[in-house]
Order: C-alpha cells, then structure tokens, then sequence
C-alpha cells in the first residue's frame, strides 16, 4: 500500500482574520517633530540617505516638505506632462521672485528686498515668460 494513501486529508488552512492592519512604525525623525498627521496626508517624506552635516560620512534621515504638484501626482490626480508643467511653473515663478539658484537648484529662497534691486535679467526673463503664459491661459479658458 502506498504511504501517501494512509494519510488522511487535511482541509486546506484558512487564512488568519484580517483585522486592522498593523500600523506602519512612524520614523523617530517626525515624531521628534510632530509631524504625523502631516506625514499620514502625505504632505511631509522622510530622506533617509541626507549626508550629516558635521560627519559627511554618516548619514541621517530628515522630514522633506513634499508639493503640491508631487502630492497629486502621486496619487495620479495629474499625468506627467502636467506635472513637468506645473513644476516648470514653479520653477518660473521662484526665478520672478528672486530665488537664488545654484546648479538648478533653489539655494536660500528668495533674496532680501534690497538685493533684488535693480531686477536681474533671469528675474525679467521669468516674468516675460509667465506674462506669456497667463496670456495664453486667459486666452484658452476666457
């Protein structure tokens, strides 16, 4: 007789009850700063990978503030072209404003009022571009 056949059938194994699922462990970095509500909305990341600031050889993680545009795009509220759109956008107005850029990136915010003065011609340009752009969306939705 074949051993196989002594063995009595076992029913198959239920899964577990699904309860509530376990609740994902908070990062110590938005405790510490009582950020979880707004990293529960999604409006605040956390970079675990930022090079310390006094030992460049360690790294340690850091809350981000997370955009608009980054938030809806997420979610798939927006297509990519959107997105690229309204970040290309903001990119346009920080320039108007008179952010400091360095390498593409923004570096300090916007400049005290009296280093803004007389405006730059990439705060000029930025300006042209998004009276153009205003124009053209009145003009489309008007």
């Amino acid at each position: 007789m074949n051993a196989m056949a002594t063995k009595p059938i076992q029913p198959a194994r239920r899964a577990k009850k699904r309860g509530r699922l376990a609740a994902e462990a908070l990062p110590s970095v938005v405790t510490e700063h009582g950020l979880e509500l707004r990293y529960s909305r999604g409006d605040v990341a956390v970079e675990h990978r930022a090079p310390e600031v006094d030992d460049p050889n360690r790294t340690v993680s850091r809350p981000l503030a997370v955009s608009a545009s980054d938030r809806l795009f997420n979610r798939g509220a927006i297509t990519k072209p959107q997105h690229l759109a309204t970040q290309r956008y903001a990119e346009l107005r920080e320039a108007e404003l008179g952010a400091r850029w360095q390498n593409g990136e923004a570096n300090g915010g916007s400049r005290a009022f009296w280093d803004r003065l007389p405006a730059t011609e990439t705060q000029v340009q930025a300006a042209t571009n998004l009276r153009r752009l205003h124009d053209i969306l009145a003009v489309g939705h008007g």
